[in-house]
């Protein structure tokens, strides 16, 4: 079984945090721009489902984006690849060491 996470909320983070916002839609690479998944090369099947990463828009599989991300509360947690979660959780590791840790 793959192991999910929910990165701590991400609502409304100062400007001066220089979060980066999930991309839009409009900007995520198409579906059928790919055959395989954008991160391990794996290609998509019956039983290998196509995803696109909320925070770089790249199309990637389910064993490359187990994890969820808060971006907006009115959304609820969304889909991002592994090696975005590991940036989004470098970045919320130090908001909250420069607000707490003081």
């Amino acid at each position: 079984t793959t192991r999910q996470s929910v990165a701590s909320p991400m609502v409304d983070p100062p400007e001066s945090a220089h979060f980066a916002y999930p991309i839009p839609p409009q900007e995520w690479t198409p579906n059928e721009n790919t055959a395989g998944c954008m991160r391990c090369k794996r290609q998509f099947n019956y039983f290998l489902w196509r995803h696109h990463c909320r925070f770089c828009g790249l199309v990637v599989c389910t064993h490359c984006s187990p994890n969820r991300v808060i971006f907006r509360s009115e959304v609820g947690p969304e889909r991002v690849c592994k090696h975005c979660y590991r940036k989004i959780e470098g970045r919320i590791s130090a908001l909250y060491d420069r607000r707490f840790m003081r």
